[in-house]
Formats: structure tokens, C-alpha cells, sequence
């Protein structure tokens, strides 16, 4: 992936779809910028982790049981995409309000996501009534990105999806009863 080895900055839409096997031209057809391109790109591939994450937290009924597979799912599905993740941790924190405003909808609908499991948390007993949904998803997002981001930045040294049983439970002692 062109963007992950190259930078944002630095990627060429010539040297994108020479990657690809297509002409330069072709790219043009579906997007107009390179901008454009970097929040396709994070839309189908956030859209589609927050679709199948969704199937998932149905079968479950406990809102633990749902934060902790919010968690394991996108420490997993960053660590088995090393690029992608280099690509969302870093590339994708651009000041370009482009960007910045192309990718919203799309976090909002994760946001929404864990919010609502926080909401469900608090109905059944679990998580305290008093916390705000925003907050408490702020500190879980918050949470999984710093892991995120410190595993990108050590070159992947250790097992991101191990990072996981740790930060679960510190974010339980900050949100329990």
C-alpha cells in the first residue's frame, strides 16, 4: 500500500495505480483526488470492520462481553494489516479538513457504536448510570488508539492483540459499579 510506505504527502497517484496494474486515468474515473482516495479507502475498510463488528456484539448479550470484543476486534484486525494500521494510526490524522471531514461519518457510526454498548451496559447494572456514554466511549476509543498508535510507533515489536486483556480491564475499573 502506497500510502503506508510512502506517506500520504509523498504518494503519487501515478504510483498508486502503477501498484495496482491500472493506468493513471483509471483512477480518475472513481475518485478526483488523492484525498478522495485515502477516505475511500477508509471507508470501505472501517465500514466493513464495523459491519461485521456489529454481527457480532448482536450474538451477545452482555455489554462486558460487548466491550470486550469492540476491543479485541480492532486491536486484531489492526495487527493482522500492519499497513492498514500504519495507514489509520498516522496518515489518516491529517490536518487536511478534507480528509478530516471525509472520514467523520464514518467514526461517528463506530462512536455510535460503542456509545450505544455503554448505553446497554448502564440498562443492565454493569457499567455506572452516572458516566457519560461520550466520555466513557472517548475513554475506550481513546484507549485502544494510544495502544494502537504505541504499536505502530515500535515497529510492531510485540503482539498488539495482547494489549487487549490489559486495557479491558483498566477501562472496566473506570466504568464498573
Amino acid at each position: 500500500m502506497i500510502f503506508a510506505s510512502n506517506g500520504f504527502h509523498n504518494s503519487q497517484i501515478a504510483k498508486i495505480a502503477k501498484q495496482a496494474g491500472i493506468a493513471e486515468g483509471t483512477i480518475y474515473l472513481y475518485v478526483r483526488s488523492k484525498e478522495e482516495l485515502m477516505i475511500r479507502l477508509f471507508e470501505q475498510q472501517v465500514g466493513s470492520f464495523i459491519t461485521v463488528l456489529q454481527e457480532q456484539l448482536r450474538s451477545m448479550e452482555d455489554a462486558r462481553d460487548q466491550i470486550a470484543c469492540i476491543i479485541h476486534q480492532h486491536l486484531s484486525r489492526l495487527e493482522e494489516d500492519p499497513e492498514l494500521a500504519r495507514v489509520i494510526q498516522f496518515e489518516l490524522r491529517q490536518p487536511n479538513p478534507t480528509i478530516r471531514d471525509g472520514i467523520a461519518p464514518v467514526l461517528r457510526s463506530y462512536f455510535q457504536v460503542i456509545e450505544q454498548t455503554i448505553l446497554l451496559g448502564q440498562e443492565q447494572g454493569h457499567f455506572d448510570p452516572t458516566l457519560s456514554p461520550k466520555l466513557a466511549r472517548q475513554l475506550i476509543f481513546g484507549g485502544i488508539n494510544e495502544v494502537a498508535t504505541s504499536w505502530v510507533f515500535s515497529q510492531k515489536a510485540y503482539a498488539l492483540r495482547a494489549q487487549g486483556e490489559p486495557l479491558l480491564r483498566m477501562i472496566f475499573r473506570g466504568i464498573t459499579k
